[in-house]
């Protein structure tokens, strides 16, 4: 991958991170909630399925600049994981369950979801 690419992945990467500091902080409540977490990583996690699913239909390397970059910004399995832990800490169990494993059980659906979509949408232009 040339240099440009790579600017190009880092570039996505932190309007990722400001797409979710400002969807985090749009939710009410203390910022990074579970709620939060959970919007940003569920419809992140939709996403890159819609991108995976369409790469073949993208120009070469959109793919990677909006997976890689974009939406890996955007998500944030590390943020869900701490707060999994403060709620665990907490003895939070039910909000500790949703947040780490009930989202991520949540997140492989949304994302074959994406795909299975985007397969559609592959049918219809193909």
């Amino acid at each position: 991958m040339s240099i440009w690419g790579i600017a190009a992945i880092a570039a996505a990467g932190g309007v990722g991170a400001i797409a979710r500091f400002l969807v985090d902080s749009s939710v009410p409540g203390k910022s990074s909630t579970p709620l939060a977490l959970l919007i940003v990583n569920l419809s992140g996690s939709f996403a890159i399925g819609i991108v995976l699913g369409l790469a073949p239909l993208l120009p070469e390397g959109l793919s990677l600049v909006l997976s890689v970059g974009f939406l890996g910004g955007y998500t944030t399995f590390s943020t869900a994981s701490l707060r999994t832990f403060e709620l665990i800490s907490k003895r939070q169990w039910w909000p500790a369950f949703i947040t780490g494993v009930g989202q991520l059980v949540a997140a492989v659906f949304l994302t074959l979801g994406g795909m299975a979509i985007a397969s559609l949408i592959s049918s219809a232009v193909g």
